[in-house]
């Protein structure tokens, strides 16, 4: 028989083998490797599950910064269109006002897509 190293890299994604979920008789001594490999296996599924919830945490986090970062520049290049309009900037004015609407079009799909 073999024996692997369950620490070893592509090992934490491998699922049971399909023996291992046949019924077996947890009674006696002699089977007391059997429930210990049991619980290891189960603290292994649930190290895994919390891996993926922390990743989903993460992920809606970071969706949100994402929206919030674009209505920020909109609203930061929206304030320079009004700077350059009071200082009779047309160019200028004309330049942000594009900038802005670009960073409003992307918060929009940004909030669509999340």
């Amino acid at each position: 028989t073999a024996i692997g190293d369950p620490n070893a890299r592509g090992q934490r994604n491998e699922s049971l083998a399909w023996f291992w979920s046949v019924e077996v008789d947890m009674e006696g001594p002699e089977n007391s490797w059997n429930e210990e490999f049991y619980r290891v296996h189960w603290l292994r599924a649930k190290a895994l599950r919390d891996r993926w919830m922390e990743e989903i945490s993460l992920v809606q986090s970071e969706m949100d910064w994402t929206c919030n970062f674009f209505l920020w520049k909109a609203t930061q290049w929206g304030a320079r269109m009004q700077e350059s309009l009071l200082k009779q900037l047309p160019g200028h004015a004309c330049y942000a006002g594009r900038q802005s609407q670009m960073y409003s079009l992307l918060a929009q799909d940004a909030q669509a897509a999340f």
